[in-house]
């Protein structure tokens, strides 16, 4: 296996910005659960206004004094916050000033591709410290593949850092549907070996940490939501073209998932059923390859050659006719299935990603042909992170795990300590 080099986009992730109260939202009450509640508030606080004292905290906060002091005082010990210093230049007594530790703990985030593994660690600030990619292997099992990727990034983040520990928490991005109840995987495409099992437990048991799996354009949409072109929309769509098509969708500020784990799957929209005089066209991958092959051999044209989507671009962007022909068809399709997810949701933006959807000449003409659609168009805009967004959302996905974990530790201490 190779390894390839990191694309830029993940060299500046940032800090996942989730509710505290959201990352303790599927929990049930326990005991405690109210103070740790007001920890992760004071700990997003500080994370994002620190270095910041105990009155300020109170302030911004709405809790008590005492409150934040007992909250500050398990923070420390839990090694997520410390002293940086003395407010000065006030009236009255000066305040310790807290920040949050960025290295405090680690999580990794991984993107299991069609043809590509990446994965890359980052600490609680979502600064990343280490990435590997490596181009998927036919000669071996695809779990052993996930499992020896994570082992080398967490290796590369010791060399690097001189940090020997585990990760907190592990976010999976991969092909297909998680189911809610069972977290066993579905409608992977290609990557059969995934099918009907439960890729988080299985990833759990070998490196003994928490391992999260979920779809991957819902992770990509997160990587938008978190520090691309869906930052801080509160309904946005984002549509993923390339060897597959798919979409994830932001309402209300939180990712849907829907019932059953499936929201998005927008390939089973049944153009093709509805009738046989719709021109439909995939517009993934293999899907325009097609139809631009087909379009070549119509018109006798060098398009019968194209084998790759890429001298298919280049051809439109050089002003081959047949080949902008096929780009504009391809982008009145996306635009169908982004009409069909504006009629319902009424988003006001629509991020166009993955291989095929961000390239900067589907732009134009999807948007156009979404106005022609809709008597309320939303904002279309191109994806920010390109082929690192599933994996940014990995890690957006990864720390805010990582904090939940360390915390859950700190309230397992706190029971132990109790009972004895």
């Amino acid at each position: 296996m190779t390894e390839q080099a990191p694309s830029s986009p993940t060299e500046s992730v940032r800090a996942f910005s989730a509710s505290p109260v959201q990352l303790l939202g599927h929990r049930n009450a326990v005991p405690g659960l109210l103070r740790e509640i007001n920890e992760l508030v004071i700990y997003e606080a500080i994370r994002s206004d620190g270095p910041i004292s105990r009155a300020d905290l109170a302030r911004t906060t709405g809790r008590s004094k005492p409150t934040v002091s007992l909250a500050v005082r398990s923070l420390v010990d839990a090694g997520l916050i410390n002293e940086v210093g003395i407010q000065t230049g006030r009236p009255g007594r000066s305040g310790v000033l807290f920040s949050n530790r960025g290295d405090g703990g680690s999580a990794i985030g991984v993107d299991i591709g069609g043809r590509y593994l990446r994965a890359a660690c980052c600490d609680l600030d979502g600064n990343v410290t280490a990435r590997i990619d490596r181009a998927l292997a036919a000669d071996s099992s695809l779990v052993d593949q996930v499992t020896a990727l994570i082992t080398a990034v967490i290796t590369k983040h010791a060399d690097d850092t001189g940090q020997n520990t585990r990760p907190d928490a592990v976010a999976i991005g991969s092909p297909g549907v998680v189911d809610p109840i069972t977290g066993t995987l579905s409608m992977v495409g290609v990557l059969h070996e995934l099918v009907g099992i439960d890729l988080g437990r299985v990833l759990s048991d070998r490196l003994d940490t928490v391992v999260i799996v979920e779809n991957d354009v819902n992770l990509a949409t997160l990587g938008e939501q978190a520090i691309g072109a869906a930052h801080e929309v509160a309904n946005v769509a984002v549509i993923s073209v390339g060897t597959g098509l798919g979409s994830g969708l932001i309402l209300h500020g939180e990712l849907h998932r829907g019932a059953r784990g499936a929201a998005g799957e927008i390939d089973f929209i049944p153009f093709r059923e509805l009738s046989a005089d719709t021109g439909q066209i995939d517009p993934s991958t293999s899907g325009l390859l097609d139809h631009a092959q087909r379009i070549g051999r119509n018109r006798s044209s060098g398009l019968a050659e194209v084998v790759d989507t890429r001298t298919l671009f280049d051809l439109a962007a050089a002003g081959d006719v047949d080949a902008r022909d096929v780009i504009d068809d391809a982008a009145r399709w996306i635009a169908y299935y982004a009409a069909s997810i504006v009629a319902v949701v009424d988003v006001s933006r629509v991020v166009l990603a993955g291989g095929i959807g961000s390239h900067p000449l589907l732009l134009e003409p999807v948007a156009t042909h979404l106005a022609a659609l809709l008597p309320h168009p939303p904002e279309v805009v191109q994806s920010q992170l390109g082929d690192s967004a599933v994996l940014c959302g990995a890690l957006a996905v990864g720390r805010a795990a990582s904090v939940e974990a360390i915390f859950s530790h700190q309230r397992n201490s706190r029971e132990e300590a109790r009972a004895r």
